[in-house]
């Protein structure tokens, strides 16, 4: 892996991780254009906790109040009983909320790790997965052009997490996902945002505790290539999710369905030629 491939690779994961247009897919697409070879998805994963710094960095206020108000709310369990916590602090309802969602995607990662890691493998399944990614944000459409109001409940939150878990297919967008769940829930447009981006915390974390350990068996002479693409990623991720919250506000998320259309059907066509010429067909 050398430095331009690095850049490339963190520029790429920042600017379509918060884009509706699954960063994964982009990746290994990318990577099979032009023959890139990374250490398994150690690399992945790495490219996505630079995007989890613009997670942290933009919204650390609310990552705050959420964990003082769930613990408080733990802490008043004992005095207050769970039915009048949960009625009166809503950073408490809020914390089980992403618990709930959470789990989908960490059972269906651990259950199903062999199978994403060959999926990683697939090009065309992955261009394939980015244009139904297209579909999903099409169905949006008459959901996100609605003045929503509500919030989100117990109910929309596991939803929620079932379409995250969905997403762990490279190419089927985790932004895209999510988001679409909550504005189908009838969830208001920048909450489910919100939503999705402090939805990916736990789960970005939970698989970096789980590819961090296979750091100690990178080349000495990736760590540095590594980092700058985990930098690149970080400040690329700042953009792509202000960008992200400014077309969520403005109900064009189906806008991105017509070049999730244009990338699957033109990546398909492109690896299917070229496996039928390797073929000898």
């Amino acid at each position: 892996m050398s430095l331009f491939h690095a850049i490339l690779l963190g520029l790429l994961q920042g600017a379509t991780e918060f884009l509706p247009v699954s960063s994964s897919g982009h990746l290994v697409l990318l990577k099979s254009l032009m023959g890139i070879e990374t250490e398994g998805v150690l690399w992945e994963v790495a490219l996505h906790v630079g995007t989890l710094g613009a997670v942290l960095l933009l919204f650390w206020r609310d990552i705050r109040d959420l964990l003082v108000g769930w613990f408080r709310g733990l802490a008043r369990l004992r005095r207050d009983g769970w039915k009048r916590v949960w009625g009166d602090c809503a950073e408490f309802r809020h914390g089980w909320y992403i618990i709930v969602a959470t789990l989908p995607a960490g059972i269906a990662g651990i259950a199903a790790k062999h199978l994403v890691e060959r999926a990683f493998a697939s090009p065309i399944l992955t261009a394939a997965m980015i244009f139904v990614t297209g579909e999903i944000l099409w169905l949006t459409r008459p959901h996100s052009l609605l003045r929503q109001t509500g919030k989100i409940r117990l109910r929309d939150s596991l939803l929620i997490g079932l379409a995250q878990a969905v997403a762990i297919i490279p190419g089927i967008s985790r932004s895209g996902s999510t988001i679409s769940a909550g504005l189908m829930c009838g969830v208001e447009r920048e909450q489910a945002a919100r939503f999705s981006f402090l939805l990916s915390v736990p789960v970005i974390l939970g698989a970096a505790l789980l590819e961090g350990r296979k750091i100690t068996a990178l080349p000495h002479d990736q760590i540095v290539p590594l980092l700058v693409g985990m930098g690149v990623a970080l400040v690329s991720g700042i953009i792509a999710l202000c960008l992200l919250l400014r077309v969520v506000r403005a109900a064009r998320l189906h806008w991105f369905a017509w070049y999730c259309w244009a990338v699957g059907l033109a990546g398909v066509l492109y690896f299917w030629i070229a496996a039928r010429a390797e073929w000898g067909y």
